[in-house]
C-alpha cells in the first residue's frame, strides 16, 4: 500500500548519493490539502492524466516531483491505494485473480472519491 509520512515535502535530496537521485527520479510525493505526503512510484502516478500533465509538462512539479493537490489526506490516500492497484493490475494476464477494489471504499467517501477521480482523470 501506500507510504505515507507527515513529513514536509520540501525536503531536500541534497548531499544524498547518487543512487537515492537516480531512485527518485522513480518516485514522485503527492501532497494532500492538509499536508500529508505520499510517495508512490511515478509509473503508477501518472495512470492520473492530469499528474502526468503537471510532471511531464513544464510544470514546477516535473522538476521538484511533488504535486499539490486540494484533495484531504483521506481520499488521497484512497487514489494513491487505487493508483497502486492499478498499475499492479493493469496489464494481468487473462484469468488472473483481480482483488476488487471498491469493496474497500468507505460510503461516506464515494461521492468525494467520484468527483476527485473525474478531476484527476483517472
Amino acid at each position: 500500500m501506500s507510504t505515507s509520512t507527515s513529513a514536509s515535502a520540501s525536503g531536500s535530496s541534497k548531499g544524498k548519493a547518487n543512487g537515492d537521485k537516480e531512485a527518485n527520479k522513480d518516485t514522485v510525493t503527492l501532497v494532500s490539502e492538509d499536508g500529508e505526503s505520499f510517495s508512490i512510484a511515478k509509473s503508477a502516478a501518472v495512470h492520473s492524466g492530469t499528474i502526468k500533465d503537471m510532471l511531464e509538462g513544464g510544470f514546477a512539479e516535473s522538476e521538484s516531483r511533488t504535486v499539490q493537490l486540494q484533495i484531504r489526506s483521506a481520499v488521497l490516500e484512497i487514489v494513491v491505494a487505487y493508483l497502486e492497484w492499478y498499475e499492479k493490475y493493469a496489464d494481468a494476464p487473462e484469468g488472473t485473480r483481480i482483488p476488487d477494489f471498491e469493496k474497500g471504499i468507505p460510503a461516506d467517501l464515494a461521492l468525494e472519491l467520484h468527483m476527485c477521480a473525474d478531476f484527476l482523470d483517472v
